[in-house]
């Protein structure tokens, strides 16, 4: 009798050092997986069907930067370039959501 109480005892333990050995190695690996952040100043984006480099008519690039000006507030600035349609002279449509 006493023998079994020592066996049950031996498992429990046994399966909780090993249940602690392989969350650790786990956790190892999730922690280490994870890559480090970069800080980006500045984002361009530019019109996909229409060439903004070649001078199409009615291609964009919009140049999205950020800087902090104190400890807690940062100014964003849109910059946008376009080149105006002949067709559709004086007729900028512009949709950014941020």
């Amino acid at each position: 009798m006493k023998r079994r109480k020592g066996i049950k005892k031996n498992r429990k333990l046994i399966l909780l050092l090993f249940s602690v050995m392989v969350f650790s190695i786990l956790r190892g690996f999730l922690l280490s997986s994870y890559s480090a952040q970069d800080l980006v100043n500045s984002v361009e984006i530019r019109s996909k069907k229409l060439s903004y480099q070649e001078n199409t008519p009615g291609s964009f690039r919009v140049t999205k930067s950020a800087r902090w000006i104190s400890r807690d507030q940062v100014r964003v600035r849109l910059d946008l370039e376009s080149i105006s349609s002949e067709t559709e002279k004086g007729k900028d449509l512009i949709f950014l959501i941020d």
